[in-house]
């Protein structure tokens, strides 16, 4: 394989950075003097997500089976 990247993942479920990639949309000035307030509500709502159950576990699984059946590999 010769230290090719094969594909990649992250840095967390899609359904999780779904909610930072809209936060970041809506929210491009870093010094915007509420920026600190929404983020934390954000990573609030990323953490809930978290511990909603075994769902995050379970489609970390799903995407990494997904990503790497994709791999062709010659030997």
């Amino acid at each position: 394989m010769g230290g090719q990247v094969l594909g990649s993942w992250g840095p967390r479920p899609q359904h999780v950075q779904a909610l930072m990639i809209q936060f970041k949309q809506e929210n491009p000035d870093r010094e915007a003097p509420d920026y600190q307030d929404k983020i934390s509500v954000v990573r609030q709502q990323m953490a809930d997500k978290y511990i909603e159950g075994g769902g995050v576990n379970a489609s970390v699984v799903s995407e990494l089976r997904a990503l790497i059946s994709g791999f062709k590999i010659v030997c």
